[in-house]
């Protein structure tokens, strides 16, 4: 299935979505390193206007350095405190 893995090493990157009211961002989550989205949550998330706050040191040029395309098997993920996981970090499909 077809996952995209939040990179380690934007560890501590916080997400704010615009709200379309007040024009404002309003804090959504804290991106956990190797934490995975569906291609479904991933989309729904980019179709927002969104904004990142990095605390690296590291900037990525565009969004595609902060998530990566991987592909896992379905059965092979869990959830831990709300966040997905591959269960083995080097088994792709």
């Amino acid at each position: 299935m077809k996952y995209y893995k939040v990179n380690p090493k934007f560890n501590d990157t916080q997400l704010y979505i615009r709200k379309e009211k007040n024009n404002y961002y309003e804090y959504e989550c804290d991106l956990v390193p190797n934490e995975l989205f569906t291609e479904k949550e991933f989309n729904n998330l980019m179709k927002k206007h969104w904004k990142l706050v990095f605390h690296s040191k590291e900037k990525p040029k565009n969004i595609k350095e902060v998530f990566q395309e991987v592909n896992y098997f379905k059965n092979k993920s869990y959830y831990f405190f709300g966040a997905r996981f591959n269960l083995m970090q080097e088994e792709t499909i």
